[in-house]
Formats: structure tokens, sequence, C-alpha cells
């Protein structure tokens, strides 16, 4: 991509990263966790087989979730976005193993440690502050002798999957990423 954009980039108010995941959620097939969550799940699991409790941070629809409830572990969720946790809660619900699904102050107040934690594909759209409070938030509900384990993609050129909205003239990523690792 040559040259820098003319045109400012947007804001991601805590407004707007809600709007847009709740558009988000009503396309479920377009979660990294969709396509590869299945593949993760058998690449990864010896790194967490024997887990008693697994936490979803930042679910999304629940695809993750299914995937490891289906494998018999136990499983509890974390999500920012209103609508899509009504919709995991409403997905899971006759679910055994479902542990319930929480927005992050919740889960905070639970007390409840787990013995793995996926952040599959969050960090990367998160700002500074976010960002601060999601490390608190899995340290304080990973088990002492538990692990997190995070997926982001890598070393992404942001730039590339920039957009130009045409009502606000406001350049944003298509996926509402603002980080790079």
């Amino acid at each position: 991509m040559q040259g820098k954009s003319s045109y400012p980039s947007m804001e991601w108010t805590a407004e707007r990263v809600s709007r847009f995941w709740d558009y988000e959620a009503q396309f479920p097939e377009r979660y990294f966790t969709y396509a590869q969550g299945s593949a993760m799940v058998s690449r990864l699991e010896h790194y967490f087989q024997g887990s008693r409790k697994i936490l979803d941070y930042a679910c999304g629809p629940g695809h993750l979730s299914a995937r490891l409830i289906d494998r018999g572990y136990s499983v509890g969720a974390v999500e920012f976005s209103e609508k899509a946790l009504q919709s995991v809660r409403s997905r899971f619900e006759n679910e055994s193993s479902f542990l319930g699904a929480y927005r992050p102050e919740e889960a905070r107040d639970l007390g409840t440690r787990f013995d793995t934690i996926f952040a599959c594909e969050v960090l990367e759209h998160l700002d500074d502050a976010t960002l601060s409070l999601a490390v608190s938030d899995l340290r304080s509900l990973v088990a002492s002798d538990g692990r997190v384990i995070v997926t982001t993609p890598n070393a992404e050129r942001l730039e590339e999957s920039n957009l130009l909205c045409p009502n606000c003239e406001q350049v944003f990523h298509r996926w509402q990423h603002v980080r790079s690792w």
C-alpha cells in the first residue's frame, strides 16, 4: 500500500465497538473459531487435557465453547457484546457442562478460577485501557497452576484491511483490529 490516508482514523469508542460486534454477532460464520475451532482444539488439546474448568474469554457466538463442550469439558464463557452473550446463554442453556456466560465484570465477581482460559482472536481488538483490564481479568480468572492460551493474527499489516466509511469519512479496520502482534 502506498502513502498514508488523508482521512482520519475512526476512534473505537465503547459504543462503536458494541454496535460493531452486536452487528457481527448476526453472522457467526465470520468468526475465527467457526472455521478453525475444531482444528485448534485438536492441535492444542495436549496442553489443556485434564482441565476441569475452561473459560472461553470473549467467546463471540460460542463456537469454541461448543467444540470444548463436545469434547466433554466444563466450559464457562465471557463476552463483551450483549447480543452475543444472550445468544451464547440461549445456545447452551440445556448443556449440563456449560458453566454460564458472563459479562467481564460479572466474571470478575464470581471468584471462580479456571484451569485453562482461551482468549482467541480478541487482544488485537482492544485499546490500551481495555487490554490492560483484559490481562488483569485473565490473571485473576486463571487457577494458580492454570494456563492461558492466546491466539492473534501474526504480524498483521493493519492498513491492508482498512476501509473508508462513506458516511462519516473515517478509516477503520474491517475487523475492528487496533493493534498487531
